[in-house]
């Protein structure tokens, strides 16, 4: 496969209208993504923002702490890894009803049907945390 081929074969994926890559004779089909684009492997930090009002004051302030943090700070992975552990991101699969909804909405649902209180998710991030220092030494 030439490199126009592979244009042409990710256009058609992702949905590309034919004459964005110079092909405008030949009409080809449009495609709708079958899994949600909000998907990703793990927790991704652009999620963080949207759980900020779901619980207290003190989530609010960890979950601020954490979207302000510069990219892949310690309060960034911590936060992350935490999530990652809390919503199960490591047994979610494409075909997996979470898969399906997004992470936004995983994220979001994990955190407003948490058992605990505010203080025990703050525990998690912070146990997060200590990890991450142990790690790095």
């Amino acid at each position: 496969m030439g490199d126009k081929s592979l244009v042409v074969f990710f256009s058609i994926l992702m949905g590309a209208p034919a004459r964005s890559v110079g092909f405008e004779s030949r009409p080809w089909p449009q495609f709708k993504f079958m899994y949600a684009r909000d998907t990703e492997i793990l927790f991704p930090m652009r999620v963080a923002p949207n759980l900020r009002g779901l619980r207290g004051r003190l989530w609010r302030a960890t979950v601020d702490q954490a979207c302000a943090s510069p990219d892949a700070s310690p309060e960034q992975l911590a936060f992350s890894l935490a999530m990652i552990r809390l919503a199960g991101c490591l047994s979610c699969d494409p075909d997996s009803y979470r898969a399906t909804r997004g992470c936004t909405n995983c994220a979001m649902t994990t955190v407003q049907r948490y058992h605990g209180d505010e203080k025990d998710l703050l525990a998690l991030v912070e146990k997060a945390k200590g990890e991450l220092r142990v790690t790095n030494g």
